[in-house]
C-alpha cells in the first residue's frame, strides 16, 4: 500500500510540473526535526501546485501559476500560510513549528512581518493599557459584569487596528499582502471593505485576491450600513418552520450562535443581562443556531433557557442564505436592526452594543 501511495504520489508531482501559468518561483525548504516526508504547496482553492519529498530534512519545490498569491504548504500533514511572489525563496523551519516568519525572498512576506511590528509597536500598548486597571483576579473572573467591561475596554480600539490597516494597504497598495489585509480585515463590512478595495493599485483590484474581495463585496453591498434586514427562514426548536419577512417594528439584536461555540455561550450571559434591562423598553432579540447537529442545538438551548426567539438555520455554517449575504465568517456574530428593520451595526457587542441600543430606542 505504501509503494500504491508513493506511485499515486509521484503522478501528482509529474503532473503538477505541467500547470502553465506567468509567474515561476521555486522554495527550497530545511526542516529541522525532520528527515523525510511528503511536502506538497497548495493553491487558495486546495489545488496542487508542486509536489515533492522531504530527504535528509530538505526540499524543493518549483512553481509555474497565474500570479503570486497566497499559498498552503504542507509538510507532513502540518500546514502553514505562505505569501509567495519571490523568484527564488527558502523556508527553513522546524517541523515542531512551521511559521511564516521562516519565509526569506518573498517581498510580501516582508511585508506581513512589517505590519505584525506596526501592530505589535502601535496596538498592542492600547490594549495593555486598556486592561491595565484590572488586577489578574478580574482579568480571570467568571462574573459576566468585570468581562462586559474588559471585552468593551478592548473593542473600544476596533476603529483605530481598522486606520492601521487601512493606511498600510495606502502606503504598499501594489502588494499582494495589502490584497490578502484587505480581505482578512474587512470581515463583514462592505464599508471597510470598499475602503480597502479602492486603497489597492489597478493591478491588485484584478488579482485572484483582488477579484475575491470585490465579489465579497457585490455579496454585503445588500447588507450593508442602511440596508433592510433580508427575510429569512429558521427552524423552531419545537421543530417548525418560521419565515420572517422583515424585522421592522422593534430595535432588534440579531444573534448567531452554535453550541460548540464557547465565546458564544458566553455571549448569550451578557446578551440575557441586555434583555432584562430593556425588553420593557421594546428591545427584541432573536437567536439563530448555526449547528448542523439539532440534537446538539436542541440540547444547548435547554442548558441556555433562551427567553427570545431561538431559531436554527437550515443550512447550519454553509456559505449560503444568510450566512452568505451578512459575510458571516465567524462567530458570535451580532447584527443590529432599527426599528425600520434596517442594518445599523455588524459586530457590536457588550458595552458598545448597549450604547448603541440606547441611541436606537
Amino acid at each position: 500500500m505504501r509503494f500504491l501511495g508513493i506511485v499515486i504520489f509521484s503522478v501528482i508531482l509529474i503532473a503538477c510540473h505541467s500547470c502553465p501559468g506567468k509567474y515561476s518561483f521555486s522554495l527550497a525548504g530545511n526542516v529541522r526535526g525532520l528527515d523525510s516526508g511528503q511536502v506538497v504547496l497548495l493553491s487558495r482553492n486546495s489545488q496542487i501546485v508542486d509536489a515533492t519529498f522531504v530527504k535528509d530534512g530538505k526540499f524543493s519545490l518549483h512553481g509555474k501559476v497565474a500570479e503570486p498569491d497566497n499559498f498552503i504548504l504542507s509538510i507532513e500533514g502540518k500546514e502553514v500560510e505562505l505569501l509567495l511572489d519571490g523568484e527564488k525563496m527558502s523556508f527553513s523551519t522546524n517541523y515542531s513549528y512551521l511559521s511564516p516568519d521562516s519565509l526569506k525572498g518573498s517581498p510580501a512576506n516582508e511585508l506581513r512581518k512589517k505590519f505584525e511590528r506596526i501592530v505589535l509597536e502601535r496596538y498592542e500598548p492600547k490594549i495593555m493599557e486598556a486592561t491595565a486597571q484590572y488586577d489578574i483576579n478580574q482579568l480571570t473572573s467568571n462574573d459576566p459584569v468585570i468581562q462586559d467591561k474588559i471585552m468593551s475596554s478592548i473593542m473600544r480600539y476596533d476603529d483605530f487596528y481598522f486606520s492601521l490597516v487601512l493606511d498600510f494597504v495606502k502606503t504598499y497598495p501594489g502588494s499582494i499582502f495589502s490584497v490578502y489585509l484587505a480581505n482578512k480585515e474587512m470581515k463583514s463590512s462592505y464599508e471597510k471593505g470598499k475602503l480597502l478595495f479602492e486603497a489597492l493599485t489597478p493591478e491588485m483590484r484584478i488579482s485572484a485576491m483582488g477579484k475575491s474581495l470585490q465579489e465579497e463585496l457585490e455579496i454585503l453591498k445588500n447588507t450593508a450600513t442602511g440596508q433592510l434586514f433580508p427575510g429569512f427562514v429558521g427552524i423552531s426548536e419545537q421543530g417548525d418552520t418560521v419565515r420572517i419577512d422583515t424585522l421592522a417594528g422593534q430595535v432588534t439584536v440579531v444573534d448567531f450562535w452554535a453550541s460548540w461555540c464557547g465565546p458564544c455561550r458566553k455571549e448569550m450571559q451578557s446578551l440575557k443581562q441586555l434583555f432584562h434591562d430593556y425588553q420593557e423598553r421594546g428591545l427584541k432579540i432573536i437567536s439563530i443556531s448555526l449547528d448542523e447537529s439539532v440534537d446538539d442545538w436542541q440540547k444547548a438551548c435547554l442548558e441556555e433557557r433562551i427567553p427570545w426567539m431561538s431559531l436554527r438555520n437550515p443550512d447550519g455554517f454553509k456559505n449560503t442564505g444568510l450566512v452568505k449575504l451578512l459575510g458571516i465568517k465567524a462567530i458570535p456574530f451580532i447584527v443590529t436592526v432599527d426599528r425600520d428593520g434596517r442594518i445599523v451595526a455588524k459586530g457590536l457587542r457588550r458595552e458598545l452594543l448597549r450604547e448603541k441600543i440606547d441611541t436606537l430606542l
